[in-house]
């Protein structure tokens, strides 16, 4: 086991290459090795947790093996310049922000074997250009809102009868790039309405929401 904390801010190490019987890396254990160019982590490993390796900003591929079950929220988070993950056969559930804010990645593979991806999930991934995914929102069996392309990309969710700058809204559900939302009488438009009662545009651009549920790619 490495235990939490263990390597916090180590940021002049360049290089690791953790026991082959380890099993367990522990919260934060390699939080901030701002240094980091190469990492392996060994088949043994089954669990890795919260921000045990975010903000090791100089690593560029990071597999994630087979033996892995569990990654904790954050778990990579920060880490702007890996262009690659491998994620294993073992995973089935993807945390909060666990790759969040990796700009250098152009594109992902999640694999067959993950059943849920749980909010900001890829949140900040500024430069993906090519996501491979085994379902549509936030796992496999979702329904509704949480099943819907608008949870992959970031969406807002209001409830029939809330009230924002004096308008009262029905219930409905955006897709959204991240700075503009199109317009309902835009047929070609990203965007999913239901009982739409009124709406407050500013030009093309939605005046006062911000985000209240789960958006696991939101702002990529």
């Amino acid at each position: 086991t490495i235990n939490s904390s263990t390597f916090y801010g180590c940021n002049n190490i360049t290089k690791l290459v953790i026991s082959k019987n380890v099993t367990s890396i522990g919260d934060y254990a390699f939080y901030n090795n701002a240094a980091l160019k190469q990492l392996i982590i060994p088949e043994k490993v089954q669990s890795i947790g919260q921000y045990a390796f975010s903000e090791c900003t100089t690593i560029t591929e990071v597999k994630i093996p087979d033996s892995v079950t569990s990654i904790g929220a954050h778990v990579f988070d920060g880490n702007i310049r890996v262009s690659k993950y491998t994620i294993g056969s073992g995973l089935k559930n993807i945390p909060t922000y666990a790759f969040a804010d990796n700009t250098s990645l152009k594109s992902i593979v999640v694999p067959n074997n993950v059943t849920s991806i749980a909010s900001f999930a890829f949140n900040g991934c500024s430069n993906i250009t090519e996501i491979t995914l085994p379902f549509v929102g936030a796992g496999r069996n979702a329904t509704g809102p949480d099943g819907a392309f608008g949870y992959i990309f970031g969406y807002f969710l209001y409830s029939a009868g809330d009230s924002l700058n004096g308008y009262s809204y029905g219930r409905y559900v955006y897709a959204y790039d991240g700075t503009t939302l199109a317009s309902p009488s835009n047929s070609n438009a990203s965007v999913r309405y239901t009982s739409v009662s009124s709406t407050n545009f500013e030009g093309n651009r939605i005046v006062g929401l911000t985000p209240t549920t789960a958006q696991a790619w939101y702002s990529c």
